[in-house]
């Protein structure tokens, strides 16, 4: 018994991975609107941003590891199969600048202007998710 995953566990743990992602994605996000509504929750945005790119890069590595076999050729040929992950890829993608820059020296580098304009890749990284797997 797989403990209640189904037939097929490395495809339950890759969607449940990406869904999580998704999700803290979204609760991300959702913090600004929150703000305006009186709830302020800016101090847990940073930390949920990162729990999402957490999520999504072990989504990421269970799809091309246990699922894929690391098989460089059957993961174009997935590519090529399966539009749709390439939209995901590209989701992922846009959240590695984003992780990337989430450090309070990371903004001051950029200057706030130039930092928040590069985190509205999490709007493209969040429209592309649900894609990912």
């Amino acid at each position: 018994m797989a403990g209640g995953l189904g037939p097929d566990p490395v495809k339950a743990l890759e969607h449940g991975l990406g869904l999580r992602a998704l999700q803290f994605l979204i609760a991300a996000l959702c913090v600004t609107p929150l703000r305006w509504l009186g709830l302020n929750l800016l101090r847990f945005r940073r930390a949920l941003g990162l729990l999402a790119f957490g999520y999504a890069v072990l989504h990421v590595l269970v799809w091309a590891g246990p699922d894929m076999g690391l098989r460089w050729d059957e993961i174009a040929r997935d590519l090529v199969k399966r539009w749709y992950i390439v939209i995901g890829a590209v989701g992922f993608l846009a959240m590695v600048p984003l992780a990337a820059t989430s450090t309070n020296a990371a903004i001051r580098r950029l200057g706030a202007a130039r930092w928040r304009r590069l985190h509205r890749l999490a709007y493209v990284a969040a429209a592309a998710e649900p894609c990912i797997g």
